[in-house]
């Protein structure tokens, strides 16, 4: 398949539903260095200042070089729903503003989302939850979900 129609599904929240939930997946630049703790630590800070604001965040896990998040956009006082991609334009520009800051380099640091899907049915959401969960013991470094400092989720979602 021709490079251009790889990411043909991109960019699905154009189709935003008001309350729909989201599975985004966004990852560093290629030949862009891992993530550090502190700065998958200031990603996820920057994922949860939004939480309750602008959307709400189910779960989270910040990898050395990718995002996984779940979340729903909220309704603002004035009636309209954050944009996702409004929401996810100011927290990658500022996690990239910040990391650049603290690497002393300049220049674009997250790709494009790769992943933007809407969760149509509970069995989508469970699939997608397991997956965020099961990322840091797949990818060896923690033991389980809630041994790994950079996993978040929403105790009220577990209910």
């Amino acid at each position: 398949m021709p490079d251009r129609h790889r990411f043909w599904w991109r960019k699905l929240p154009h189709l935003e539903v008001t309350g729909s939930t989201y599975f985004i997946t966004w990852s560093l630049r290629p030949n862009v260095p891992p993530l550090n703790p502190k700065e998958r630590k200031l990603v996820l800070e920057s994922c949860l200042f939004w939480h309750q604001r602008r959307w709400a965040v189910h779960a989270l896990v910040v990898m050395p070089t990718h995002v996984h998040v779940l979340a729903t956009p909220l309704q603002e006082t004035h009636g309209e729903t954050a944009k996702l991609e409004e929401v996810m334009h100011s927290m990658k520009s500022y996690t990239a503003h910040r990391i650049n800051e603290f690497r002393g380099r300049k220049g674009s640091l997250w790709l494009e989302e790769y992943r933007d899907e809407m969760i149509r049915d509970g069995a989508k959401m469970e699939e997608v939850y397991n997956y965020i969960w099961e990322n840091p013991v797949k990818d060896g470094l923690a033991e389980s979900a809630e041994e790994y400092p950079f996993f978040w989720v929403d105790e009220e979602f577990l209910k």
